[in-house]
């Protein structure tokens, strides 16, 4: 008597199947500690990814907030500062006044009301304004707040400080970067600077 063909091979193999097409648990095991070295391989690679597009969107707000104070100068024929002639920083959170002006909050300095610059409200703590009403404070995308050196006294000049010194310009703009340090030492190596 000859056997069917599946009987036939696992008569030859000497091995007998209950189930085909069944996953032992070792086989499982296998696979699921595959997936998991190659996303461990992944998931450096996406924190350098974000950590890339976090430095390209405050680059692209730098130059947006520099060609804002840059504009009202050119409307008002000075620049965006509440009072006095000396050169002014606005540091941090303290870049709230400036955002008041360029958003038309502040209708002292800016009483034609013109809308320099629009900033989306900040998700997270992150990349945009700390508020919604006068006085919010433009965030980078690490959470930190922009600093904004401008020229007040015209001569084309600021002191940045923070180990970059006078830069010659009439308006300057930097973030900490990822590591939010700023200072000498290496520590503005990864600022993300308006000059250059």
């Amino acid at each position: 008597m000859k056997l069917p063909l599946p009987l036939r091979l696992n008569h030859v193999l000497g091995r007998t199947f209950k189930r085909l097409g069944a996953f032992t648990l070792i086989e499982i095991l296998v696979v699921i500690s595959i997936i998991a070295v190659l996303a461990s391989l992944l998931f450096p690679a996406m924190s350098a990814v974000r950590t890339q597009a976090r430095k390209a969107s405050a680059k692209n707000d730098i130059t947006q907030l520099v060609n804002a104070v840059r504009n009202f100068q050119v409307d008002y024929g000075r620049y965006p500062i509440v009072s006095g002639t000396a050169d002014v920083a606005y540091s941090g959170t303290g870049n709230s006044v400036l955002i008041d002006i360029l958003t038309a909050t502040n209708a002292t300095v800016n009483p034609r009301a013109v809308r320099y610059i629009e900033i989306p409200i900040a998700k997270k703590g992150r990349a945009g304004l700390s508020g919604s009403s006068s006085g919010a404070a433009w965030l980078d995308p690490f959470g930190e707040g922009y600093i904004i050196h401008v020229d007040g006294n015209y001569d084309d000049k600021v002191n940045v400080g923070s180990g970059y010194g006078i830069i010659s310009t009439g308006v300057a703009a930097y973030s900490k970067g990822d590591d939010k340090e700023d200072g000498t030492a290496g520590k503005n190596a990864d600022n993300i600077i308006s000059w250059q």
